[in-house]
């Protein structure tokens, strides 16, 4: 076991806050997880012009790949796209988990989706997401 971390259970703990885990493969940070971590509820509906699916389609592997990378820190929870009823993706929806909501709107800051005007409105709620295994 590395210095300055102990074990207690999956993965490691930072000593200095008990709260930074770190992946038994890797040790890398993640510093989305504390003790009591904010989660938030997202739903954003596209823009309905004639460009939006081409901009949706266009950003939506920036998209995929930021979101995988905050999922393997702990920070994306679970999530998809709001389809219509011809299955045609006109939003989506998703659930995040961070240490307050700045930290969450400075991550949103550079979404893929947000910058490439894709999301015309998103709706953000404070929620506690029910946990079977708890």
């Amino acid at each position: 076991m590395q210095s300055g971390f102990f074990n207690s259970g999956p993965g490691f703990h930072c000593r200095g806050c008990g709260y930074h885990r770190f992946s038994p493969v890797g040790l890398s940070c993640i510093p989305y997880l504390r003790k009591n971590p904010m989660q938030f509820a997202l739903v954003a509906h596209d823009y309905q012009d004639d460009g939006a699916l081409e901009r949706r389609l266009a950003c939506r592997e920036a998209h995929l790949e930021r979101t995988r990378a905050l999922a393997a820190q702990g920070g994306f929870l679970s999530g998809g796209a709001i389809v219509d009823a011809s299955g045609k993706m006109v939003g989506s929806n998703a659930h995040f988990s961070f240490p307050d909501r700045a930290a969450f709107d400075a991550w949103l800051e550079a979404e893929p989706y947000i910058v490439g005007r894709v999301w015309e409105t998103i709706a953000i709620s404070e929620v506690r997401l029910f946990n079977p295994a708890a």
